[in-house]
């Protein structure tokens, strides 16, 4: 009767050990679920980002992940015989106990500590911008005119490539006021360039005097998502001025 005491208080103080470690774990993924699917609100991570990024993460850790859980199954399995070998010891049911938790432990560690890998890596991929500061677009007109731009991009490669342009949020640059979504147009928005060939955005805004003050800077960035591989992150600057034309 002692020993089945024994097991049982070792068994509720691993429980309350799990609850608390099981907390943390979960306050680390949802802080991690949230940015990733605000990279995903925001155009950063596409269907085929994520993807990639989900398959090199299995070919890259797979071996790691699968070893790991060999590892755990073999310690339960060694110590399981070790005490069953040893018959009707006076600590039977606390060696049993210890097993069971160690084994459930290492389960939740290791489920835990995938599902991070895998949001850590969405979060690289989201983040895996080239910026390229020396292809500033700017965007000036006069207050309530349409100011306009294009971007030209070039396919390098020897394959062709499908991009999506869209805007980052924009702010004033001296950090004044909330960051908005400006109602840039963008056309085409989608398209294909074959190999050697360039591409062309044109960007339009109408520079709403409600919206945009008059001969102040406002900054953001328009951004190149390749349906796979690196995406280019060119800086905007717009700014609403009576003496443009």
């Amino acid at each position: 009767m002692r020993d089945a005491a024994n097991a049982s208080t070792e068994w509720s103080a691993w429980d309350a050990r799990s609850l608390t470690r099981l907390a943390s774990q979960f306050a680390r993924t949802l802080d991690l679920s949230h940015q990733v699917l605000d990279r995903v609100a925001r155009g950063e991570l596409t269907p085929a980002a994520i993807d990639d990024a989900l398959r090199e993460l299995a070919r890259a850790r797979g071996e790691q992940y699968t070893g790991r859980l060999t590892e755990l199954a073999e310690r339960f399995t060694s110590g399981l015989v070790e005490v069953m070998s040893g018959g009707s010891s006076p600590d039977f049911f606390h060696q049993i106990t210890r097993l069971y938790a160690e084994l459930l432990g290492g389960f939740n560690d290791l489920r835990a500590g995938q599902i991070e890998d895998c949001l850590r890596t969405l979060l690289t991929s989201a983040t895996a911008m080239v910026s390229d500061p020396s292809r500033t677009l700017a965007l000036v007109a006069s207050p309530n005119g349409t100011a306009s731009t294009s971007l030209i991009v070039e396919n390098e490669g020897t394959e062709r490539i499908a991009i999506h342009c869209l805007a980052s949020d924009v702010r004033r640059a001296d950090g004044v006021g909330p960051a908005f979504v400006p109602e840039i147009a963008l056309t085409p928005d989608d398209q294909t360039i074959e190999p050697g060939q360039e591409g062309r955005v044109l960007a339009s805004l109408r520079l709403d005097a409600t919206v945009y003050e008059s001969e102040r800077l406002y900054v953001g960035a328009l951004r190149v998502m390749g349906e796979r591989g690196p995406r280019l992150e060119v800086p905007l600057h717009i700014m609403a001025t009576r003496g443009s034309r």
